[in-house]
């Protein structure tokens, strides 16, 4: 177990594998599809606001329902708080994105936080 000085825990797991105790929360999440060719291809925008600080190296998954294919290789594109280097894979049913954030603005809680993916 991980605790701060007070003895409140934050996490569990063993050192390589530490998962938080609470997930983050996210207020005023959209999802929409911004673009689309025939069905077959879309874009979509994601937008959320960080109650808690996002750091470099933290994870995001968008996980797709089931009628919805993940693509192999999506292309992400980011936009607000999200350095261009921030990178995004594909595992089964889910979008992963591990954030990569340089603006210390954005590093704070409220933070706004914005991508695109393309290929779903």
């Amino acid at each position: 177990m991980n605790s701060t000085i007070d003895g409140f825990q934050i996490g569990y797991g063993t050192l390589d594998n530490v998962r938080m105790s609470e997930a983050g929360k996210f207020t005023d999440m959209t999802i929409f599809q911004s673009e689309s060719k025939n069905g077959v291809y879309a874009t979509y925008d994601v937008e959320f606001t960080a109650k808690i600080p996002i750091s470099n190296g933290d994870i995001f998954y968008l996980i797709l329902p089931d009628s919805i294919d993940a693509p192999k290789e999506p292309l992400c594109n980011p936009n607000k708080c999200l350095d261009l280097s921030t990178t995004c894979t594909s595992e089964k049913g889910r979008i992963v994105i591990q954030f990569i954030v340089t603006d210390s603005d954005c590093l704070l809680p409220d933070a706004v936080f914005s991508f695109n993916v393309e290929g779903i």
